[in-house]
């Protein structure tokens, strides 16, 4: 049963008036500034921006956004993340995946950053002709937005999964079974109620939960008029089901069972649209559109994906292995190294690999520019080799593939015994481009 203040909470979005929000479009490592210092960002976007960058800055958190200041001139810069945010003036901001020097076409950063998305967070697949990726007005969230909701829209027409859910309450009649043990301890002013416990057949499962607050998160989001229309019609089929208020615990309570079978290519959605908030904004108390991604965080995922699906038997490649330690002291291990991906053989490592999200210059090959690699990654492989390799074998650094770098760096080698190889990703192939010894590893295109 539809009860008033549900009617009242759909079709109070129609009633109110909404704006279109501007839609700013930046580059990963991009500069830029308010208005009145020449700039495109609105003044109070700006200072926002700021004051957040500040506040990552005095406490030691991952800066997604860096103060600059050059010439006099005051300017913010963004990061290594790349996604969605909205600022509480109004303003949209899209940071897309650099992967060249040049001037990127927005269309084929969305379409990386989506393939990407898609790989690593097992979302349904994105065809990159699809249509809406082609508009160059249509912003990136409004994409993602019905992305979910043409998938949720299958989940309704298939039905919507009802469970026996315990229920325990105080009521003036019995029905199910009394709680003696309650019903004993009632005070007397509620003698006359019995302590009941009984089984509800009802749509107010976990999965249905969460679905329904990812659904109201996205109506929060969207100002695109056919997704909000969509997502309203959808909020109807749910309109019984209370949001989810523990979004991990039922998270973990998502069924498996093959009658829900059909949910599985929602859960996905479900999780980015829930467990990505940025925690910079709640702690600002803003709860507008947040979804930023670390890239080489992303980077790394998506990777070990694509390599774990190409990995030759019997080679077989794990994640994270974090065995070793850089020192002992006192009778405990201190300085856990953790390598990206290891191959094992046989049960034993032979190949320790580790990914970069930076970009190389294969023509900076003199000994002061060092291709733009840095010292501390070096450290970092020597210290594996030693722990992981008892300093013999090979390790890579993997690095994304661009027009400044597309083939592998000739060997630089540690010791005798021990070689390091720095080689690209192709993220438009996905292929790890090796030196010809070690080819065979991977199926190749």
């Amino acid at each position: 049963m539809i009860r008033p203040y549900q009617i009242l909470r759909l079709i109070l979005p129609f009633m109110r008036g909404s704006s279109v929000a501007t839609t700013i479009i930046l580059k990963e490592y991009e500069t830029f500034t308010s208005i009145e210092h020449g700039g495109t960002l609105p003044v109070a976007c700006y200072q926002w921006l700021k004051k957040i960058a500040l506040e990552c800055q005095e406490n030691n958190k991952p800066e997604f956004l860096r103060l600059l200041s050059r010439g006099g001139k005051e300017s913010l810069q963004v990061r290594n993340y790349v996604g969605l945010l909205q600022t509480p003036d109004g303003t949209r901001i899209e940071i897309l995946p650099k992967i060249s020097n040049g001037k990127e076409d927005r269309v084929d950063s969305i379409k990386l950053l989506f393939k990407m998305l898609q790989k690593v967070h097992d979302l349904p697949a994105i065809e990159t002709t699809d249509a809406s990726l082609d508009k160059q007005n249509n912003p990136l969230i409004e994409v993602l937005i019905g992305r979910f909701l043409k998938q949720l829209a299958i989940l309704v027409h298939k039905g919507i999964r009802s469970d026996y859910i315990r229920v325990q309450e105080q009521q003036k009649f019995m029905k199910g079974h009394l709680r003696v043990s309650q019903q004993i301890r009632q005070p007397i002013s509620k003698q006359h109620q019995f302590c009941i416990e009984y089984d509800q057949f009802s749509p107010d499962r976990p999965e249905n939960k969460l679905i329904r607050s990812a659904l109201d998160q996205v109506l929060k989001w969207s100002q695109n008029p056919n997704n909000q229309q969509l997502a309203r019609k959808l909020q109807f089929s749910l309109i019984d089901i209370e949001p989810s208020c523990q979004h991990r615990v039922d998270l973990s309570r998502w069924s498996q069972q093959r009658d829900m079978i059909y949910y599985k290519p929602l859960k996905p959605w479900v999780e980015l649209i829930l467990m990505t908030q940025t925690p910079w904004f709640m702690n600002n108390k803003w709860q507008g559109l947040s979804l930023l991604f670390p890239m080489e965080k992303l980077f790394e995922a998506y990777v070990g994906k694509i390599l774990a699906e190409k990995l030759i038997r019997p080679y077989t490649i794990r994640e994270q292995v974090s065995s070793r330690y850089l020192a002992h002291h006192k009778g405990k291990h201190w300085f856990q190294l953790k390598p990206d991906f290891a191959i094992y053989h046989s049960g034993h490592i032979k190949f320790i690999l580790d990914t970069k999200w930076k970009r190389l210059n294969a023509s900076l090959s003199d000994s002061s520019r060092k291709y733009d690699l840095s010292q501390s990654d070096f450290y970092q492989l020597y210290a594996y080799g030693q722990k992981y390799l008892s300093g013999q074998g090979n390790l890579f650094l993997i690095y994304p593939m661009y027009k400044a770098f597309k083939a592998p760096l000739a060997e630089f080698s540690f010791e005798e015994d021990l070689s390091l190889w720095v080689v690209p990703f192709d993220l438009i192939n996905d292929e790890l481009l090796l030196p010809v010894p070690f080819q065979s590893l991977f199926k190749s295109r």
